[in-house]
C-alpha cells in the first residue's frame, strides 16, 4: 500500500475542511459582533446563547471530521475494517488528554473562555467610555478658560498632552495591529479638527471642536470596541480552536493507521515521518531518528511513542513492512546531533561540565530533557 499517497489525500482533504470551518467561525463572529452592537455592548442571553451554539456547531462539525479522517484510512488503504473504524473514532473523541479534558469538554471550556474574554473587552470598552468622558470634560474647562488671542497657542500645546491621556485610556482595547490603525486614524480626526478651528481662535470655534471630537470618539469607540471584540473572540480563539482541531486529527490519523493495521503479521513497526510544515526542531525529530535497528525512525509496535508529540502535531506514521535481516534492539540509538539541536543552552553547558552526553540526560519515555530539580540543580 501506498501510505504516501494516503496520507497526501487526507492532507488535501482535511485543509478543505479546515477552510470551510475557519470561514463559518468568522461568519458567526460577525454576526456575534452584529448583536452586541445592536445590545449596545450588553451581553444578554441571547448573545450567550450564540456563543453556545457556535461552540456545539464546531464540536459537531470536527466530531464529524474525526470519523471521516479514521473512514478515510480505512477506505484510502482499502483495508475493509468498518466496524473497527467506527471503534477508533469513538475511542478518539472520547480520549482524555494530560489536563484531564475529553473533547466534548474541552468545547464547553471553549466557549466559557471565549465568553470571559469578550466580558473583560466590553470591560475594557466601558473604563475607556469613563475615561474620555473625564478627558472631554477637562479640555472643555481648559477651552472655555482661554483667551480669545490665546486659544490658538494654548490648545495646540495642551492637545498633544491630552491625546496622551486619551491614548492611555483606551491602550486596553489597542489589542492588535488593525485596532492600533483605529485609534490613529481618530487621532488624525481630532488633529484636522484642532487645526482647523484653532485658527479661528473664537470661543464658538472651541465649543464646535469639542461637538467634533466627541463625535469623533464615540464613532471611534464603536470601532475600536467591535475590534478588540474580534481580536479576542476570532483571532485568540481561533488559534486555540485551530490547536484542538489539528491535535484532535492527527490523533485520529495515527490512531487509525496504527490500530486498523498492527494486526497484520507482515508489519513490524510504524516509521515516524515528520511534517513538511515541521517548523523547528523538537521532540518529532528524536522520533523520526531514534533507531531501534529496523531502520531510521521505524518504531516497533509494542514501542510506539505517544502521539501526537505536542499540539499542532501534524507528523505521521507509515506502516513498515517486515525485510531481512531485521533485528529489533531493547534499548533505541538516539543521535547526539538530533538532541543537540533542540536542547536548552544551560544544559549543554551542564552536560560538557560534567561529562555527559545529552542522551544522559534525557527522558526518552516523557519525550523531554531532564529539568534542573531532576538533575539537583534546584
Amino acid at each position: 500500500m501506498n501510505w504516501e499517497q494516503v496520507r497526501r489525500l487526507f492532507l488535501e482533504w482535511f485543509l478543505s475542511e479546515w477552510e470551510e470551518i475557519e470561514k463559518d467561525f468568522s461568519e458567526k463572529t460577525d454576526k456575534l459582533i452584529e448583536r452586541l452592537r445592536e445590545q449596545n455592548y450588553q451581553i444578554d442571553k441571547q448573545t450567550e446563547e450564540l456563543l453556545r451554539e457556535l461552540a456545539e456547531e464546531l464540536y459537531h462539525k470536527i466530531t464529524t471530521l474525526i470519523t471521516h479522517v479514521v473512514n478515510a484510512v480505512n477506505k484510502t488503504a482499502k483495508l475493509q475494517k468498518d466496524a473497527l473504524a467506527l471503534k477508533i473514532a469513538e475511542e478518539v473523541i472520547n480520549h482524555r488528554w494530560d489536563d484531564g479534558l475529553k473533547l466534548s469538554e474541552r468545547f464547553w471550556d471553549f466557549s466559557q473562555q471565549a465568553m470571559a474574554r469578550l466580558k473583560n473587552t466590553i470591560m475594557e470598552g466601558i473604563r475607556y467610555d469613563n475615561g474620555v468622558k473625564a478627558l472631554m470634560y477637562k479640555l472643555q474647562y481648559t477651552i472655555e478658560a482661554l483667551e480669545q488671542q490665546e486659544f490658538a497657542i494654548v490648545l495646540k500645546e495642551q492637545l498633544p498632552k491630552w491625546l496622551k491621556e486619551f491614548e492611555e485610556s483606551t491602550r486596553g482595547l489597542m489589542v492588535n495591529a488593525e485596532s492600533r490603525q483605529a485609534w490613529e486614524k481618530i487621532k488624525r480626526k481630532i488633529e484636522k479638527y484642532v487645526e482647523k478651528r484653532s485658527k479661528e481662535g473664537t470661543y464658538y470655534a472651541g465649543r464646535q471642536l469639542l461637538k467634533e471630537i466627541e463625535e469623533a470618539l464615540q464613532e471611534g469607540k464603536m470601532e475600536l470596541v467591535d475590534k478588540a471584540v474580534k481580536w479576542w473572540v476570532y483571532d485568540k480563539q481561533l488559534y486555540r480552536l485551530k490547536t484542538i482541531v489539528w491535535t484532535e486529527t492527527a490523533h485520529a490519523y495515527l490512531k487509525a493507521t496504527v490500530e486498523l493495521t498492527k494486526d497484520e503479521e507482515e508489519i513490524i513497526g510504524y516509521q515516524w515521518r515528520l511534517s513538511r510544515s515541521h517548523p523547528r526542531a523538537d521532540i518529532c525529530d528524536v522520533y523520526a531518528n531514534v533507531d531501534y535497528g529496523l531502520g531510521r525512525g521505524v518504531h516497533p509496535k509494542n514501542k510506539l511513542p505517544r502521539f501526537p508529540a505536542h499540539p499542532h502535531c501534524m507528523c505521521y506514521f507509515v506502516p513498515v513492512v517486515r525485510r531481512k535481516g531485521m533485528e529489533e534492539r531493547e534499548k533505541p540509538i538516539i543521535p547526539e546531533s538530533t538532541l543537540e539541536s533542540w536542547a536548552p543552552k544551560w544544559l549543554k553547558e551542564y552536560a560538557k561540565e560534567n561529562g555527559l552526553s545529552l542522551v544522559d540526560l534525557f527522558n526518552f519515555e516523557e519525550g523531554r530533557f531532564l529539568r534542573k530539580r531532576e538533575i539537583g540543580l534546584l
